[in-house]
């Protein structure tokens, strides 16, 4: 009966211990879900923000134009490669140029937009009227493809 005894409380005893070895790792894997779920929301939150963003400053971008058309003698959109770009148009008013960029109220400045009007502010901004010719070819031959 005495080794019933031992043997059932050193039983009791592993269980016990591997019970709360369970409830731990349950609560580590637990842990790291939730983390996982949360990383995983907020990355695909964000991306639907960014979409949103740029939606709003496509918009924002298209009404500064029409407000300004009649402000300026020219006006020329700027087109780039670059999503970046840290200005959206040039104004030109008799001697002056502006660089224009529009944004939706209370956005802040990119920091190539805050470099460029630093350049502008300080006087640091050369600009150069440039003329560039180009030279084209004899032919271009264009055809559908079959």
């Amino acid at each position: 009966m005495r080794y019933h005894t031992v043997f059932m409380s050193l039983l009791d005893y592993v269980l016990g211990v591997a019970l709360v070895l369970s409830l731990v790792a349950l609560a580590i894997i637990t842990r790291y879900a939730q983390n996982e779920h949360r990383l995983r929301l907020k990355r695909a939150t964000d991306a639907f923000r960014l979409g949103g963003s740029q939606k709003i400053g496509d918009i924002s971008q298209l009404l500064g134009t029409f407000h300004v058309l009649t402000e300026y003698d020219e006006v020329s959109t700027l087109s780039s490669t670059s999503a970046q770009s840290s200005m959206d148009l040039l104004g030109r008013k008799g001697n002056q140029l502006d660089f224009i960029e529009f944004k939706k109220a209370g956005t802040s400045l990119t920091k190539a937009e805050r470099a460029l009007r630093k350049y502008i502010e300080t006087g640091e901004l050369k600009v150069a009227y440039r003329i560039i010719d180009v030279a084209w070819p004899d032919s271009i031959k264009v055809q559908d493809r079959v």
